[in-house]
C-alpha cells in the first residue's frame, strides 16, 4: 500500500491501469486500494472562473465603450486596427486526462481557460 501511495503522490495523474500494469496487480486490486484503503478520490480540474472584482472591472469597462460610441458618432471610425490574427482556442488535455488523485480535504486542482 506505501507503494501505491508513494507512486500516487509522485505522479498524480497516474491511471488506475498504469498503477497495476507498473506494481503488477489487478486493475480490481488497485483501484480498492486508492479507494478504499487510502481514502482517495479522483476529480477533475475546475475551470478557473473570473472573480467578481474582475467581472465589475469588465463591466464598467464596456459600459464606458457603450457610452463613448453612443455620444460620439465618430468614436468607432478613429479606432486603428492592426492585421487580423487568428486565435484558436482548443484544450491540449480532455477532461478525462487532466484529473488527479487527491486525499480527502484536498483542493479540487485548478485549471485556467
Amino acid at each position: 500500500m506505501e507503494i501505491i501511495k508513494e507512486m500516487v503522490m509522485s505522479i498524480c495523474r497516474i491511471t488506475v491501469e498504469e498503477l497495476a500494469e507498473e506494481i503488477s496487480i489487478s486493475h480490481g486490486s488497485s483501484h480498492a486500494i486508492l479507494c478504499n484503503h487510502l481514502k482517495m478520490r479522483r476529480v477533475a480540474a475546475k475551470a478557473k472562473l473570473l472573480t467578481f472584482e474582475q467581472q465589475s472591472i469588465r463591466q464598467s469597462i464596456s459600459e464606458v465603450m457603450v457610452s463613448r460610441v453612443n455620444s460620439d458618432d465618430t468614436f468607432l471610425k478613429r479606432i486603428i486596427t492592426g492585421d487580423e490574427t487568428w486565435v484558436y482556442g482548443y484544450d491540449m488535455e480532455t477532461k478525462k486526462q487532466s484529473s488527479q488523485w487527491i486525499f480527502p480535504g484536498e483542493p479540487r486542482p485548478k485549471k485556467a481557460r
